[in-house]
């Protein structure tokens, strides 16, 4: 299988993180993994809703030829960490929602087990946690295009017309599965719980993951512990987008004092 120059691992990290920099020095950095099928457009000007100073840098893979496709979880891990490298020198956080909740929580560990600087805070959203992320029935990677769209339907967050249009509804459908397919070939090792602050996300109609369960993401830090929970399904950021980027501000922000 040939790999071609224009998607190499480099090539790949280098187009892998996608963020708009402040006219000023940068003061922050919110390193933000969005949800699976998800990029940086599922969030367009979420950036104007954080200080002018911080630097909103969103996290995927794109979409490339078969050959150069990362196959695993740790294949995209190292892609992001690639990515981040030249940018750990102001104090930075995470924010992931859903599959980019395992990204936040993975590469937190990675970043810890390479002693490279950690986030001094991570948010994770809509995610249940690894010891409750036991597989039920079908993998959804697996599922029929009607079935996985059905899916999407059920969860909303998806606007109606990308679902109505053939092109991109073709595009999010092959997105999803890749990414469904990283979450679902993942192998969850234990390890020592992180240090430093985390705040857990939820909606209280998600049935994915509802609040109970993502209050169990507590196990993993011995850090203090926020907990936000929101009305609305499994994408309740949406509907409370400034109350979340406020949520977020603070609590990154508190982490630094």
């Amino acid at each position: 299988m040939s790999h071609h120059a224009s998607t190499g691992p480099l090539e790949l990290a280098r187009r892998a993180l996608r963020s708009r920099a402040p006219d000023q020095p940068v003061a922050r950095r919110l390193f933000w993994f969005p949800h699976a099928g998800g990029s940086s457009t599922s969030f367009p000007s979420w950036h104007r809703f954080f200080p002018s100073n911080w630097e909103i840098a969103f996290l995927e893979v794109p979409i490339v030829d078969a050959g150069s496709e990362p196959e695993t979880l740790e294949d995209v891990l190292a892609i992001y960490l690639e990515a981040m490298r030249t940018r750990l020198d102001v104090p930075f956080g995470f924010f992931g929602h859903s599959l980019g909740a395992l990204f936040a929580f993975e590469l937190t560990r990675r970043l810890v087990a390479e002693k490279l600087p950690p986030p001094t805070w991570i948010g994770l959203s809509a995610r249940r946690p690894p010891h409750l992320a036991s597989a039920r029935g079908l993998p959804h990677s697996q599922m029929t295009d009607d079935e996985l769209l059905s899916l999407v339907r059920s969860y909303g967050g998806t606007p109606p017309q990308i679902l109505a249009d053939a092109g991109f509804r073709e595009l999010l459908l092959d997105r999803l599965r890749r990414d469904l397919r990283w979450s679902e070939r993942h192998e969850h090792r234990d390890g020592e719980a992180l240090d430093l602050p985390m705040t857990l996300f939820s909606g209280t109609k998600d049935p994915s993951a509802p609040p109970e369960a993502v209050a169990e993401w507590q196990h993993y830090s011995k850090g203090p512990i926020e907990t936000r929970v929101f009305e609305g399904g499994h994408f309740y950021l949406f509907t409370h987008r400034d109350a979340i980027c406020q949520a977020i501000a603070r609590d990154l922000g508190a982490s630094l004092e």
